[in-house]
């Protein structure tokens, strides 16, 4: 396949994940608040992204002393508490609008 293709196709599929994220957001707003959608939505990432986590530390600890990071989990606490500080905000603007108009002011500002 071609690789123009194959980058068009993927930017699709990404924009198409993307786009139904909002309608399940406005679904799952109907039976659960902001936070804790949101709890739920971080933990399904954090149990994604552990694995990759646990595979980097055991190559980082190969590496020599003087290369190895001295705090390497408080950038990624930083940045998840930041994501988590604006989906909820973003959650909370959906409870009074509608799934297509909150996914435009979105792309708006990204």
């Amino acid at each position: 396949m071609n690789k123009q293709i194959k980058a068009s196709l993927l930017l699709l599929l990404t924009a198409l994940i993307w786009g139904l994220a909002f309608v399940a957001q406005s679904s799952g707003m109907e039976y659960i608040g902001p936070f804790g959608f949101n709890a739920i939505r971080s933990l399904m990432g954090a149990m994604v992204v552990l694995p990759l986590v646990l595979i980097n530390r055991k190559k980082e600890a190969a590496l020599p002393e003087k290369d190895r990071q001295k705090f390497p989990f408080i950038g990624g606490i930083l940045c998840g508490l930041l994501l988590f500080s604006a989906s909820s905000l973003q959650q909370f603007g959906m409870v009074e609008t509608t799934a297509g108009k909150a996914g435009f002011i979105t792309a708006m500002y990204s």
